[in-house]
């Protein structure tokens, strides 16, 4: 069988994305940065009888915490028929299962809007509502995270967002290889504000909210920037899952809430309060999701 019969492309359809070439394994996640580069071999008889068989992988390991110690990886991964087959290992979740399908567009073509569309909108300032010290500046493709006017990071970024939540945007670096820049990942984009909050695996943070500067005292700030940092370990069920669709910051702890106590008397619908359209959190009563900021639709 022609060593090459496993060359393509091969997507989950929401979390990872493979290409094989020539012998070489390339894994991206959902924003399409590169996980991982790795030789790989399998035995060419085995698929040839059984149109199956294990890819042995020269390395596996998706990422690592700060510790440099191995935080994500594929435990097994089998060609069947057209599918990659991986089991998947993370070390706070524990393992999972993933399908991949062999496809023929590059990665999540039909899933994501245009590359850097949102780029034009983002240029400028943007100050931290709470913090106006630290500033969020994007010009061009480059962005700069500052201090009082310390640079504390400088980067070429490429943006993404997704079909199904255009307005939660992704930044990476620009060659999509890393994400360095280390501290605001997920934005929501609204007319007057970016929403977002520090990616921490074992605790939840406030709200963080950067507005222009011209509007400094002048707009509204969601309630949830001064939520208190909680982690996660105290929340009943899973932790929020780091990627783009329904309830992506989780259900809030209504143990922790810093909002007072609801009146007694209200109608069945005030109670119910209302679902968000970006992040999917139910039971919202005021002007703007506590989970990601957006405003409480007209």
């Amino acid at each position: 069988m022609n060593h090459n019969c496993l060359n393509g492309f091969y997507e989950e359809g929401y979390h990872y994305y493979m290409e094989i070439s020539d012998g070489v394994l390339t894994v991206r996640d959902y924003a399409r940065r590169i996980m991982l580069t790795t030789d790989i071999s399998w035995d060419e008889e085995a698929l040839e009888r059984e149109g199956k068989t294990e890819i042995r992988l020269s390395d596996n390991v998706l990422s690592k915490d700060v510790q440099g110690e191995p935080m994500t990886m594929i435990k097994k991964l089998v060609y069947d028929r057209d599918c990659l087959e991986m089991d998947y290992y993370y070390t706070i979740m524990g393992e999972s299962h993933y399908t991949l399908k062999r496809v023929e567009q590059g990665p999540f073509d039909h899933i994501q809007i245009l590359d850097d569309e949102w780029l034009p909108k983002l240029q400028g300032q943007w100050v931290n509502g709470i913090e106006p010290s630290e500033i969020l500046e994007i010009k061009d493709d480059e962005l700069k995270i500052m201090i009082d006017n310390s640079i504390l990071v400088s980067a070429k970024i490429h943006v993404t967002a997704q079909k199904s939540y255009p307005k939660l945007i992704q930044i990476c670096d620009s060659d999509l290889t890393k994400f360095d820049f280390g501290l605001y990942q997920f934005i929501t984009v609204e007319p007057d504000m970016l929403t977002t909050r520090m990616i921490v695996m074992d605790a939840r943070v406030p709200l963080e909210v950067f507005i222009r500067p011209e509007n400094v005292g002048k707009i509204e700030l969601p309630a949830s920037v001064h939520d208190p940092i909680v982690s996660t370990m105290t929340f009943r069920g899973d932790i929020a899952p780091l990627i783009p669709g329904p309830g992506t910051f989780g259900p809030q702890d209504p143990s922790v809430s810093d909002k007072a106590p609801l009146p007694q008397k209200e109608s069945e619908s005030e109670a119910s309060g209302w679902t968000c359209p970006v992040c999917g959190a139910h039971g919202n009563t005021g002007k703007f999701c506590p989970e990601c900021g957006s405003p409480r639709p007209l």
